[in-house]
């Protein structure tokens, strides 16, 4: 890609990596030595997101991961499947647990003042997304790198930054799929460490290891850690291949690795010679790379596409489940490499393939399509460029009189064939101007009801000389998605255009009969009247929306009144959503569904920042709430949410149980405790079995 002189300006780029793991730090530095080249002035900054951990949170989480990762394979898929079941389940990413501090976080790139911000780790780059999706960082470019071959639930992230960049386009169809626009792709393969120029190095490097050129060498290096039975794989091999080899074993940071293999050394039939290293270079482990005739790894992001850039025949040995399972299966599936279940079998995979010139043909022809994919300079092309998305550059998008996503109707059309309702009881969250941890203009939201098509809303700001109708009628793409007022008092993300300011949740209900959505109109119609009558007005104690919006259940057939109620006490929105919802569950003939409607990111309006309503009667949920500062509850199975990615609107199933009993969500639950234990014990066993 050719950059312009003036989108070659010196940036200051800050680039997020995890040091759990050395490839997210590999693939940073790589990044950074390509930003250099073409532009020496800018400024790079590598920063480890674990830094905004808790110090104890974090040296606690590094070692139990590694001995999870290590020692429970089991427990660890299931872990790792059940954290990405519940990513594709949340209705939004900011409800998910969230390791890294996210004011330390902020205060870090304000004070960097940062043109462009990249990750290299998945996680950095979701709470990346969520604060931006929080107006905290609206300003920033925000890329990241995806460093595994998964896909998860990560193309949502996707969807909440400006770029992601994708390492095959295996991946890319995937997301494609996942609903994320295609301008927010790119595939730019993995970042690799390109050749040293300097032969003369490289060859003295090789020299010192005393290695014999004319001898193949098996590169074995399961990344810093050491992770793996390295006596037992070399064994493997000195067992199953008989001609002359040459094994070079990395260690890493696995001192007691180190130990165990030079005194292990010794006993090696003659045909096998050891070379035992400990922690080396980035750089020196290319240079093995480059000379070695075959390579035994553990499925890493990182490593196994290195090998794939040079033309290396690769054995994958099966050491950490989870997200490196995952990376194996689709590198066996490429033909990229040959992947052994049990270490002790490694031997035999080995000699096979050194002894089938054909199959090793193969797999470096593979390997080379693999490669076709490989751009990453287009990494380093978009640091420099620092173009933020579209939704950035609509100075009036969202606001009042401003312009709206473009195709509500059509997604609000496509919504009602998929899940079409006879009504909608819609709970609109708080909302504020100021990013308060709790609304105080009104932290108790808004609940509305949609009979067929039209909304019934009641308006706090009625007034008889220049409002007709107490209850705004509105359809729902004007309801959430308007930007031009049809009377004076109405107020925009307050009364209209919801989804600019606040997230909504919409309980959508088929199979109510006909004669009950009738008394539904009935009542709507009483209300006016007494509104016209001027017998009726809003009273936020005893008329608020809420009490609204349950009198016309009520009519129905359906009352969600609670006990308090009758004492005279407020309604309170959250508590009719949550009796409606009782109420319905009831009913098994119905169709119930929960659709997410989300604040669309970047608008321009005046109310902007959203917060789950709370409810006096319920004090231990409401503290909840306050304590977690979440924009979602994580307490309602949405089946589908509705997202705005720069002025289209989109629609994303959730993989959800579509059934709202409370029962299966538990059920769910224990489902998920009943896998892990299971896990648990099976690994248990396996290593009595060893003892």
């Amino acid at each position: 890609m050719n950059i312009s002189e003036a989108e070659l300006r010196p940036k200051k780029i800050i680039i997020f990596y995890s040091s759990i793991g050395e490839g997210h730090y590999s693939a940073a530095r790589t990044i950074e030595r390509e930003i250099k080249e073409l532009s020496p002035k800018s400024s790079v900054i590598l920063k480890d997101i674990r830094g905004f951990m808790n110090p104890v949170k974090r040296r606690i989480d590094k070692k139990l991961y590694w001995f999870v990762a290590n020692n429970l394979p089991n427990t660890f898929d299931v872990l790792f499947h059940a954290m990405q079941e519940r990513g594709k389940s949340a209705a939004s990413l900011s409800s998910l647990a969230q390791d890294f501090q996210e004011e330390k976080l902020l205060a870090f790139v304000k004070a960097s003042a940062p043109d462009v911000i990249l990750a290299t780790h998945y996680g950095s780059a979701q709470i990346l997304g969520v604060m931006r999706e929080k107006l905290l960082l609206p300003e920033v470019t925000i890329g990241w790198l995806h460093t595994d071959f998964f896909v998860g639930y990560l193309p949502r992230i996707s969807k909440l930054i400006d770029q992601t960049f994708l390492a095959h386009s295996e991946l890319g169809k995937q997301w494609l799929r996942a609903g994320v626009p295609l301008d927010k792709i790119s595939i730019s393969g993995m970042p690799v460490q390109r050749a040293s120029e300097d032969k003369n190095s490289e060859q003295k490097f090789l020299r010192d290891l005393d290695l014999n050129p004319d001898i193949p060498m098996i590169l074995l290096t399961s990344g810093k850690e050491g992770v793996g039975d390295y006596q037992l794989i070399i064994s493997s091999i000195a067992e199953n291949y008989k001609n002359k080899i040459q094994i070079v074993a990395v260690c890493g940071k696995n001192n007691r690795l180190k130990k165990q293999l030079l005194n292990f050394a010794p006993n090696l039939p003659t045909h096998v010679r050891l070379k035992v290293l400990g922690f080396i270079s980035h750089q020196e482990i290319m240079i093995l790379m480059r000379a070695a005739r075959l390579l035994i790894s553990k499925a890493g992001g990182i490593t196994p596409p290195e090998a794939f850039s040079v033309g290396l025949p690769t054995v994958l040995l099966d050491l950490i489940s989870g997200h490196e399972r995952e990376n194996a299966a689709m590198f066996v599936n490429l033909g990229l490499a040959k992947m052994v279940s049990e270490q002790k079998e490694t031997g035999k995979v080995v000699a096979e393939l050194l002894s089938d010139d054909n199959q090793l043909k193969q797999m470096i022809e593979a390997q080379n399509n693999f490669n076709c994919d490989a751009d990453f300079s287009r990494i380093a092309d978009f640091a420099l460029r620092g173009v933020t998305s579209k939704e950035n550059s609509l100075l009036n998008f969202g606001a009042e009189n401003g312009e709206p996503v473009a195709n509500t109707r059509q997604i609000i059309k496509q919504l009602d064939a998929e899940i079409p309702a006879d009504i909608e009881i819609l709970l609109s969250y708080s909302t504020s101007i100021l990013p308060e941890k709790i609304s105080h203009e009104n932290p108790f939201g808004h609940i509305a009801i949609r009979i067929g098509q039209t909304i019934y809303s009641a308006h706090y700001k009625a007034d008889q000389k220049t409002d007709n109708l107490f209850l705004q009628h509105f359809g729902l793409d004007d309801y959430l998605y308007g930007t031009h007022i049809e009377s004076p008092t109405q107020i925009h993300t307050n009364t209209y255009g919801l989804a600019y300011g606040r997230e909504t949740l919409g309980l959508r209900v088929a199979g109510i009969p006909q004669e009950r959505v009738q008394a539904m109109l009935n009542e709507v119609n009483q209300i006016e009247t007494r509104y016209k009558n001027n017998t009726t007005h809003w009273n936020k104690y005893t008329y608020n929306c809420a009490d609204v919006v349950a009198l016309i259940l009520k009519a129905g057939g359906y009352d969600p009144f609670r006990l308090s109620n009758r004492f005279g006490l407020p309604t309170i929105p959250l508590d009719v959503f949550d009796n409606v919802l009782a109420i319905f569950t009831k009913y098994s003939a119905l169709r119930k569904h929960l659709v997410l409607y989300q604040k669309v990111p970047n608008a321009k309006a005046l109310y902007r920042f959203s917060h789950f309503p709370l409810s006096p009667w319920q004090p231990m949920r409401t503290v909840k709430y306050i304590v977690n500062n979440k924009g979602t509850a994580t307490d309602f199975p949405v089946s589908k949410t509705i997202i705005a990615l720069n002025d289209q609107l989109f629609i994303e199933n959730l993989q959800n149980n579509l059934s709202l009993l409370p029962y299966n969500i538990y059920k769910k639950k224990y489902r998920n405790y009943l896998a892990t234990f299971s896990a648990l014990v099976t690994d248990a066993r396996k290593h009595m079995r060893v003892v």
